[in-house]
């Protein structure tokens, strides 16, 4: 008896597999080592990472992001604690953030050649990501989040719609359960192709079909994400903004703030981006010239679009979080500029070179900083440990601010955005206190017990004792049988 055929996804259809040029693979991968392998070269601990390493713990199920912590007890051989791999993971994400790339090149360069290549190389450069990367147990469930929501737009259109529409959903939820805020990708990516089909002159019908589909697509995965965290009893970070014509200017403004990250970064590199605008100025220029009006119209949807796609769903929570590693638009807004100055003269479109410049610079900053700020501070705490152990009688410290930066940042940390990714306040430097504090001795607080903390030491602090003197690093104080370790 013959086994029937079913020739339901066919995956050469599926991703335009015909486009997959292995020599464009093999450049993006390359471009993606050199601007992401600052976060290598620094190789230190960040952020949530020194909890981690510490007590463990995955900690992503209760956060919605299931698949972060599969792929996480993966890579830790199924080990009941969590285990550092790195330098590994940040070659998978790094070799994954060129293949994401290779994947757009592959969507756009069927109806699209004369963009595609640039379009897929602009993608790679991300300021913004370097600050997912440099955490070590996170960046890989964040990349793949990545991943899959440029694997989902990437998908054909064209391929047995329903069926290409039905894996997009797929693909996108997903993305959700690795890590939320990288599905608003999606639209910005659909509002690039938007742009480019009314470029290419497609019909309003074509149009409107094709933006109401794929808003569509992105809002039915959002339902089923919802709808799978209910389920599973797991709560959104986040209120809902109350139904009332106010929440209409709060989400408005909650749009608009969402991109401040985006202008900050920018502003220290204003004088310098002066050399783009000539540029810009010319392509307009051509685009008038020729009254090639449709593509200024075209502009001006997309850029709607790409708003939209800046914090997403996001914008109707009461609370907003505009962390860097929170945005995915900042590749999305880079294309739009690289696409105007095509639309204008095909040659214009290597001017983007200038603002990527930029980008490579703040990249090796950024691992400048940190490997610096690591190795200056590793004598503090050694010296520090040896003062907790030389205190008697004390139950527990707490540590007040955070440890001092080192002195050769002085020039660098003013020139450079978001503090280079730098943060050292509060539980940070706990967390590397906790390297040689053996004992567990200083509290690892945040948040609020953090809040209470810092209220009781105000309170107190004109009744403390000078212990122990380490300006211009340090002072440790007693209260009874509480130490605090003040840094000054």
């Amino acid at each position: 008896m013959k086994i029937p055929k079913f020739d339901i996804i066919n995956f050469t259809d599926v991703l335009n597999r015909e486009h997959f040029n292995k020599k464009v693979l093999m450049i993006l991968l390359i471009a993606s080592l050199a601007f992401y392998y600052p976060v290598i070269y620094a190789g230190s601990l960040y952020a949530d990472d020194v909890f981690r390493v510490f007590q463990g713990s995955y900690g992503w199920s209760g956060l919605g992001r299931f698949f972060a912590n599969d792929i996480a007890r993966l890579y830790s051989g199924m080990h009941g604690d969590i285990l550092d791999i790195s330098p590994l993971t940040w070659f998978l994400c790094i070799g994954l953030i060129g293949f994401c790339a290779k994947l757009i090149f592959v969507k756009f360069n069927p109806r699209f050649p004369k963009f595609a290549f640039t379009l897929a190389l602009v993608f790679i450069i991300n300021p913004f990501f370097i600050q997912n990367l440099l955490y070590r147990y996170d960046s890989l469930g964040m990349t793949l989040a990545l991943f899959f929501v440029v694997l989902s737009f990437s998908i054909n259109d064209d391929y047995k719609n329903y069926i290409s529409a039905l894996l997009k959903v797929i693909l996108l939820i997903i993305s959700l359960n690795f890590y939320q805020p990288m599905s608003n990708l999606f639209l910005g990516l659909v509002g690039i192709e938007f742009l480019l089909m009314t470029w290419d002159k497609a019909k309003f019908r074509s149009l409107f079909k094709f933006i109401l589909l794929n808003v569509a697509i992105f809002v039915v995965a959002n339902i089923f994400y919802l709808f799978e965290l209910k389920v599973f009893g797991v709560s959104s970070r986040g209120q809902l903004l109350p139904l009332e014509l106010n929440s209409i200017l709060k989400i408005t403004n909650n749009l608009i703030e969402g991109f401040i990250p985006f202008v900050t970064f920018w502003s220290y590199y204003k004088k310098s981006l002066m050399l783009l605008l000539p540029f810009l100025i010319i392509s307009l220029s051509y685009i008038l010239i020729h009254k090639n009006y449709h593509v200024l119209v075209g502009f001006v949807f997309s850029s709607i679009i790409v708003i939209f796609s800046g914090i997403g769903g996001m914008a109707i929570l009461t609370q907003q979080i505009y962390a860097p590693r929170t945005l995915s638009y900042f590749p999305i807004l880079m294309m739009l500029v690289v696409l105007f100055l095509s639309f204008g003269k095909n040659k214009l479109k290597w001017a983007i070179l200038i603002p990527i410049f930029y980008c490579f610079i703040f990249s090796s900053n950024v691992g400048n900083i940190l490997k610096t700020q690591s190795e200056f501070e590793k004598p503090i705490f050694e010296n520090l440990t040896v003062d907790l152990y030389s205190l008697k009688n004390i139950n527990f410290y707490h540590s007040i601010g955070g440890v001092k930066y080192s002195h050769y940042l002085d020039n660098i940390l003013k020139e450079v955005p978001f503090n280079g990714y730098l943060e050292r306040s509060g539980w940070n430097t706990v967390g590397r206190i906790m390297e040689y504090d053996g004992m567990k001795q200083v509290k690892f607080e945040w948040s609020g017990p953090l809040k209470k903390t810092l209220e009781k030491y105000n309170k107190i602090k004109n009744d403390l004792v000078l212990k122990i003197d380490r300006t211009p690093f340090y002072k440790i104080y007693t209260y009874n049988k509480v130490g605090y370790i003040v840094w000054l």
